[in-house]
């Protein structure tokens, strides 16, 4: 399971870092991708920090909903703000591969 892979750095983070690691890597569990790779297509859609300001909604609701607003949001290519400063994007893809 992936989120053992970065979990065990999850007691050191605020809990919204350790949830946005969790998000990452649920999601990317249910793209059938890496965590790494979710990352690059948040970015490159520029959705990763609104992901990371919907915080309050996403760590109190069921992640599919999060999920479906998740991909959404990469449909429509919506950019309101700039790269994750929790996760670099240029963690190895092989960080979580055959994880999932």
């Amino acid at each position: 399971m992936c989120w053992g892979t970065l979990s065990m750095y999850a007691n050191r983070l605020p809990d919204e870092a350790a949830f946005f690691l969790y998000l990452l890597e649920q999601y990317a569990r249910h793209a059938g991708i890496t965590a790494p790779e979710a990352l690059n297509k948040w970015d490159a859609a520029g959705a990763t920090g609104q992901i990371r300001k919907n915080y309050d909604i996403y760590h109190a609701e069921a992640l599919t909903n999060a999920f479906a607003e998740i991909d959404a949001m990469l449909e429509v290519g919506q950019r309101p703000a700039g790269p994750s400063h929790l996760v670099t994007s240029s963690v190895q893809a092989s960080t979580c591969a055959g994880s999932i």
